[in-house]
């Protein structure tokens, strides 16, 4: 190939090149993919609205466009579905506050095992002969014959000692909010069972009927059921008690603020149909703000209020301080930690404090998990607790049962008990003046602004 030739070739292969580049160029570019990121920035989040009434808050959400959920009229708030614009639109008016859903969880696992760690010498074998080949099936009752058991939460807290004198929690209702009950007639529910409804996603006061998680179960029947064993001991502290359930906490033993805030609306709501007088709340979340402005504190905040002796578990979040979780670390309630027995039920020689109950001072300075037991120290407490007890259980959600059915105890025996109650309680337990509760730390003016006056 001549020099020409040569020339003539490469100016053609130059112009093909820059032919085949100009079309490539104009076509459009590939679209590009989102990530995961950029999904979860534009998809629309749950918040609970908080303004002067539940009304104004849920029409301030339809106004900017959000999706309305279900009204928290305690609070005088509602919840909602909003998107970043949406959300910011409210953020910016006055007098509204925007609280993030949180989730929130008991402090407990499924069991798929029996335990005989409780029994006495004389019935251990016998029940692991019994229970050996059980399967747990869920809305069924295990094949075990539970009269071979020999009950230790009432002997713990002392309650052994009142049920003969006829101190059995009769005429007083406790509300569970927890996953419910999965309800045994070896149990003798019967007609104590006044209610129970399902605050559980799109449920809002439901009846229902069971517990696929089992924590609420466990919880329940600590406090209140009415099996007996071979020696006629009852099995629950405060075994003729009614009860109210509402399960707020799915099968997972996972809940969202509104939904617990729902179940509380209903039982402060109800209280009065019911008889309610105690309330019982083993789950808890990190704090995330002082405790008068979390939605869930502020819902607490006001059943006790109306009259409720609330009981809160500490938490299972220690040895660590500063962890006691949300509710327990509201000042008005009775927060629960938990003891450890070292499996050795019948000999309190050993029980020492658990290293995961979780531990005070709360941020705001207060010491929390007052009450944990020791034998002695419990048998003083029940005399003089204007409206409460004290727990030997080994987790804190059990501790708080056993508190709050000491405290129906009380209530029982005292007839009633006006909402400060429980922190005059507390100033006696600590040797301090009640109005250091009730007014050097309480009523600061952040939270009288939630209308604790």
């Amino acid at each position: 190939m001549n020099v020409s030739n040569f020339l003539r070739a490469l100016s053609l292969a130059a112009c093909v090149a820059a032919m085949t580049a100009a079309a490539a160029s104009s076509q459009p570019a590939p679209p590009r993919s989102s990530s995961a990121a950029d999904v979860a920035i534009a998809a629309p989040k749950s918040y609970i609205v908080q303004a002067q009434t539940a009304e104004e808050a849920s029409r301030l959400v339809r106004a900017v466009g959000g999706k309305l959920l279900s009204p928290l009229p305690l609070i005088n708030a509602t919840g909602a579905e909003l998107d970043e614009r949406q959300a910011a639109q409210l953020h910016s008016q006055g007098g509204v506050h925007l609280y993030v859903n949180r989730r929130l969880e008991t402090a407990g696992t499924k069991s798929t095992t029996t335990s005989t760690t409780q029994l006495s010498q004389y019935t251990s074998s016998l029940v692991d002969r019994y229970s050996s080949s059980i399967s747990l099936t869920s809305g069924t009752s295990p094949s075990v014959m539970g009269f071979l058991y020999e009950p230790n939460y009432s002997m713990l807290v002392g309650a052994d000692l009142l049920h003969p004198a006829g101190i059995t929690g009769a005429g007083v209702t406790i509300a569970v909010l927890d996953s419910g009950l999965w309800k045994n007639s070896q149990d003798s529910w019967g007609g104590r069972l006044l209610a129970s409804a399902d605050f559980v996603g799109a449920a809002n006061g439901d009846s229902y009927s069971g517990d696929l998680n089992g924590h609420g179960t466990h919880i329940t029947s600590i406090a209140a059921s009415g099996r007996q064993n071979i020696a006629g001991s009852y099995y629950g502290i405060a075994p003729q008690a009614n009860v109210v359930v509402a399960r707020a906490f799915a099968d997972d033993g996972s809940a969202s603020y509104l939904d617990v805030i729902k179940g509380l609306n209903w039982i402060v709501a109800n209280r009065k149909k019911y008889k309610i007088r105690v309330l019982n709340l083993s789950f808890g979340a990190p704090p995330q703000s002082y405790y008068w402005d979390d939605p869930l504190n502020q819902a607490v905040m006001k059943a006790w209020q109306a009259g409720i002796v609330v009981v809160a578990s500490a938490g299972n979040s220690g040895p660590t301080p500063m962890t006691i979780g949300v509710p327990g670390n509201v000042p008005y309630v009775i927060t629960a930690g938990a003891l450890t027995d070292n499996f050795t039920p019948y000999e309190a020689g050993d029980d020492k404090l658990a290293s995961f109950s979780s531990t005070g001072p709360t941020y705001e300075g207060f010491v929390r998990r007052e009450h944990v037991g020791v034998p002695d120290f419990v048998h003083d407490v029940r005399h003089f607790a204007g409206c409460g007890g004290d727990d030997r259980c080994r987790g804190a959600d059990a501790a708080g049962q056993s508190q709050a059915h000491a405290g129906r105890r009380q209530v029982q025996a005292d007839g009633g008990c006006p909402p400060g109650g429980a922190v005059r309680w507390h100033a006696r337990l600590f040797g301090v003046p009640a109005g250091h509760w009730t007014h050097q730390r309480g009523l600061r003016r952040q939270q009288r602004r939630h209308g604790l006056r």
